[in-house]
């Protein structure tokens, strides 16, 4: 099963590495998308708690938080 995906991902990269070059995209480009986004706004309780519990929990998947 994993070596679907392996294949999957190889065929993904192909494709946007074609796209890429049909656009004459740089692949040392970085994207500056997110640049205008204004600053995050300030942690709530919830998410130090979130933190928190990843930090105790390390093997586990926490979730929830920003």
């Amino acid at each position: 099963m994993n070596s679907i995906f392996k294949e999957i991902q190889k065929d993904m990269d192909e494709f946007f590495d074609h796209i890429d070059s049909i656009l004459d995209r740089d692949p040392d480009e970085v994207d500056v998308i997110t640049d205008h986004f204004p600053e995050p706004e300030p942690k709530c309780g919830m998410d130090e708690l979130v933190e928190s519990l990843k930090k105790k929990f390390p093997n586990h998947t926490v979730v929830g938080g920003n």
